[in-house]
């Protein structure tokens, strides 16, 4: 997926999570069933609903963001967009993703 990062243009991109969620189920932290429980809207508040589950899903990988902040994206504010991505992507690129990916396969390794 090859976006626009002006602002303006990838907030309209993000705002409905459709991107979040390909990008958590890419680094296999939800299944194809929780992606495909986001829908493709324009719909301020649908696209809010999408955006707290997501942000659920977020919080797994260590990212913990307000309700504002994906109000904030699902009204399209693209440079809280970005910043949100962001902080995911290197959320998931860290070394301390191998926790995640374990909890996933046997949960008992993380006590």
């Amino acid at each position: 997926i090859i976006l626009d990062m002006q602002p303006s243009l990838f907030g309209i991109h993000m705002r409905d999570g459709i991107l979040l969620a390909k990008l958590l189920h890419s680094y296999n932290v939800i299944t194809v069933e929780q992606m495909q429980t986001i829908l493709p809207s324009r719909e301020p508040n649908i696209c809010y609903n999408n955006l707290l589950r997501i942000k659920q899903w977020m919080y797994c990988t260590g990212v913990d963001c307000s309700d504002s902040v994906m109000k904030e994206v699902s009204e399209g504010k693209g440079s809280i967009a970005i910043r949100l991505m962001y902080q995911l992507f290197l959320s998931l690129e860290s070394k301390d993703r191998i926790k995640l990916y374990i909890s996933k396969d046997d949960p008992e390794k993380l006590r």
